[in-house]
This record gives C-alpha cells, sequence and structure tokens, in this order.
C-alpha cells in the first residue's frame, strides 16, 4: 500500500535519511516528493537533513584523505601509529554520534499552546520565547474547508512560519510580537490570532 501524506501528517525523520541517501523505495519516493512541493516544514526538514549528511561526508573524507606515516609502522601491534589511527576514528565516531544525538534530540519538550486571542479583541497569548511550540486551534467554528493552513508574521508583516495545523514550531519564536493568520487550503483569510513571546520563567 503506497504511504500518504497529508499537511498534517508527516513522514517520520529515517524517511528524510532514506531519501537524502537516495534509498527510498519506488513506492514512497513520488508520495514523498509531492507531499515536499506542499509542506514547508518538510523542505526544512530536508535541507537540515541534507546538510547534516554533508557534514558527516566531508568529516569522513578528511579522515580518509589524512596522510599517514609508512604503512609498515602501521601492522604492527604495539605500533604508536596503530593507536594513533584508533584514538583519531574514535574521537570521529564520538563527535558524529554527538552531532546525530543533539540534531535528533530537540532541546526542549515543545510547549502545546491553543489559539484563542482574535486580533482586535485587546489580548494576546503569551509563549515562550525560543521555546519549540505546537501551535492548535479548534476548528468546531470554523467554516469548513477542504484543508487549512497557518502562517506565522511578526509585527512588521514579515512571515516567520507557514505550514499546515497544527503548527509545529521546532526552533520556537524570537521575543516579540506575532499574528497567527487561519486560512483555507486556497488563501481565503478565516481567523486571526495574537501572539506574544517572551522570556518568561
Amino acid at each position: 500500500m503506497t504511504i500518504q501524506w497529508t499537511r498534517d501528517r508527516h513522514p517520520h525523520e529515517d524517511v528524510f535519511e532514506e531519501y537524502a541517501l537516495d534509498r527510498l523505495s519506488e513506492e514512497e519516493t513520488p508520495a514523498f516528493e509531492e507531499h515536499l512541493l506542499i509542506c514547508e516544514q518538510c523542505q526544512n526538514t530536508l535541507a537540515t537533513t541534507d546538510e547534516y549528511i554533508q557534514v558527516l561526508k566531508a568529516a569522513t573524507r578528511a579522515y580518509v584523505a589524512r596522510p599517514t606515516r609508512n604503512s609498515s609502522h602501521l601492522i604492527r601491534f604495539g605500533d604508536k601509529g596503530l593507536r594513533w589511527n584508533a584514538a583519531v576514528a574514535a574521537v570521529l565516531l564520538l563527535t558524529c554520534l554527538t552531532a546525530l544525538l543533539s540534531w535528533r534530540t530537540p532541546v526542549a519538550d515543545p510547549e502545546t499552546i491553543a489559539l484563542e486571542a482574535y486580533r482586535g479583541a485587546g489580548a494576546s497569548t503569551r509563549v515562550p520565547a525560543g521555546r519549540p511550540l505546537d501551535l492548535t486551534i479548534d476548528l468546531k467554528d470554523v467554516r469548513p474547508a477542504g484543508g487549512y493552513r497557518l502562517e506565522v508574521v511578526d509585527a512588521t508583516g514579515r512571515r516567520v512560519w507557514f505550514g499546515g495545523t497544527p503548527a509545529h514550531l521546532n526552533k520556537g519564536l524570537a521575543p516579540g510580537t506575532y499574528w497567527v493568520r487561519l486560512t483555507t487550503d486556497t488563501g481565503e483569510p478565516l481567523r486571526e490570532f495574537g501572539l506574544t513571546a517572551d522570556n518568561r520563567p
């Protein structure tokens, strides 16, 4: 069965790695590429995955290309050259594992925020600055549509995030005032919510 991803259902991180390494199956590749066309969040994730893989490849090439002493020194078990190579390999492996863990592990658990403060209502929803956010909206009173999109803009109107709902802002927001705009998948505006990101404890 062909996997179907939607604006609200994103591929697992392993799919991005397989695709970046050109190892994704022929059945999954078309569906994944179709999802990428409409999902900015997954486009960003793929870019991060590509960058990470390039760093690993560069580190591996640098190690392989590193000049070594006469190879005859390396075949004797007690030689310093063998111990040096083993130490360098261990450091390189530890560095790669640390980078992998830091890339896969979020800095903090995302905070779920239910958007309720409408623009013009004199209030906005407070969120912690710099923390991953899951922005949710109760759609029961919203006009039915084929799909919904969210756009987050700052006080100057500059877009800082765009994607489906619920919104997953992995990097959070810098301190400041923001507006979250809910639209149909065709761009028709439906609701607007206020957000204030601050360094609250």
